[in-house]
């Protein structure tokens, strides 16, 4: 026969003796006599003190911590566990890449089937980030992959939609393209001359004005090749609309359809062909300038 241990609820319902004995009948008060209902166990082993046999206490774990280190698997068990870690955490980044690539592409505009070729350049250029850095994050990364692998195909992205729809900031434009030229080799030998006249073409359509810029950026290239497509663009189709006196289309027009200042382009005609051609420059306007280099003859045998 065995004597329960004396608890809070372990006593008779009839005399509240705590006397309570097993027995093949069941539970018996042995003051009384009387045959108990259902008994409440108490433990003290691995349960807590206000707590039953029906309710067991979160993380319970069987063996100490010394018998647990002393486990002959446990070495591999470390390694497994953490190779475990690894690979789902590697898993859900490329889960998160994959998604957001997808929603970005969409509100651009362009077709979901280039998720899978920007997921893989990803996947290609991640080894090469430093861990810890603001670009191994997917949606700090991800977007610019974005833009400039389609740079390089010679398609245009509008920067600011871009910019609207991800989380990144145009302040990590050159930092990130400092990274990216390290280890995208094909970007760097891409057919800058193409881009620009994709650009070109957007602001003036094929016919005179698109033949004469072309023409323009061929003779020119050479002095202009340093500078941003977009200023590129913006220099020759400036420089075209002038000698063929199509004033109907503004300096400040061709800027925005760019997204860049006008500014950048005066600027641009003074530091690429006034300085390297040795002509002295002391009138100020975009298009003066531009008539001061026709009066020079530089745009004789166009």
């Amino acid at each position: 026969m065995k004597t329960k241990v004396k608890g809070e609820l372990d006593v008779c319902y009839h005399c509240s003796s705590g006397e309570i004995s097993e027995t093949s009948s069941g539970y018996v008060c042995r003051t009384c006599g009387t045959v108990q209902r259902t008994m409440k166990f108490g433990s003290k082993a691995f349960f807590e003190k206000t707590q039953f046999q029906y309710k067991i206490i979160s993380k319970t774990t069987i063996g100490n911590v010394g018998e647990r280190k002393m486990a002959t698997e446990s070495g591999k068990m470390q390694f497994l566990n953490k190779l475990d870690a690894i690979i789902t955490h590697n898993k859900k980044v490329l889960n998160r890449a994959s998604s957001l690539a997808e929603t970005i592409l969409e509100k651009l505009g362009r077709s979901k089937k280039d998720s899978s070729i920007i997921l893989n350049k990803f996947i290609e250029i991640l080894p090469y980030i430093r861990s810890g850095t603001t670009f191994r994050n997917p949606e700090k990364c991800i977007p610019w992959i974005i833009y400039f692998y389609y740079k390089e195909a010679n398609i245009v992205i509008d920067l600011k939609t871009l910019l609207e729809v991800s989380e990144i900031e145009k302040r990590k434009f050159v930092a990130f393209r400092k990274k990216m030229e390290l280890f995208w080799s094909t970007y760097k030998t891409r057919d800058r001359k193409k881009y620009v006249l994709t650009r070109i073409q957007g602001i003036v359509g094929y016919g005179i004005l698109y033949n004469q810029s072309k023409k323009v950026l061929n003779k020119f290239w050479d002095f202009i090749k340093d500078s941003k497509e977009e200023v590129i663009a913006g220099l020759v189709t400036g420089i075209s609309v002038t000698l063929l006196k199509r004033e109907k289309l503004t300096l400040s027009s061709i800027s925005r359809s760019l997204n860049i200042s006008p500014s950048s382009l005066q600027k641009s005609i003074q530091r690429t062909l006034f300085v390297p051609l040795g002509i002295e420059d002391e009138v100020k306007g975009f298009r003066k300038r531009v008539e001061i280099l026709e009066e020079s003859g530089i745009f004789k045998d166009l």
